[in-house]
C-alpha cells in the first residue's frame, strides 16, 4: 500500500509540474496589433499648384505631417515617400489637410492594427 501510495504521489507530482511548464510557453489566442500605418495621399498634381507647395495634414489626436508631392498610382505601401504617413492606434480618425493657398480638404480613416491604411485626398 505504501508503494502504491508512493507511487500516485510521485505520478501526480510529475504531471503538476508539467502542466505547470507547458502553460508557461503557451500562447492564448491569435496576437494581433493595436497600431498601423496610415497613409494619407493624393494623385491630383492640382493640389500642390493651386493650393500650394505643401499640404498640411492633422489628425483629430493632434498629430501633424506634411505632404510635399502627389503619387503617380495608388501606393501598395505606407512607405513615407512624401509625406503623411502616421503610425495609430487602431480606431477612426478624421483629419484637416491645409495649406498656404487656403485651399482645405477634411476627412476620416479607419486604422486596422497590423495593416497599411490608405485614405485619399481628393
Amino acid at each position: 500500500m505504501k508503494c502504491r501510495t508512493f507511487l500516485l504521489i510521485s505520478v501526480l507530482t510529475l504531471l503538476i509540474c508539467c502542466v505547470g511548464c507547458s502553460k508557461e510557453n503557451q500562447v492564448v489566442g491569435p496576437a494581433s496589433s493595436t497600431t498601423g500605418s496610415l497613409l494619407i495621399w493624393t494623385d491630383n498634381p492640382a493640389r500642390f499648384g493651386s493650393c500650394g507647395p505643401t499640404l498640411l495634414v492633422t489628425l483629430s489626436s493632434g498629430a501633424q505631417s506634411t505632404i510635399s508631392n502627389y503619387y503617380s498610382s495608388t501606393p501598395s505601401n505606407c512607405i513615407d515617400q512624401f509625406g503623411g504617413t502616421f503610425q495609430l492606434t487602431a480606431g477612426t480618425y478624421t483629419y484637416t489637410v491645409t495649406s498656404l493657398g487656403s485651399c482645405t480638404y477634411t476627412g476620416s480613416a479607419t486604422v486596422v492594427g497590423g495593416k497599411c491604411n490608405l485614405s485619399k485626398i481628393p
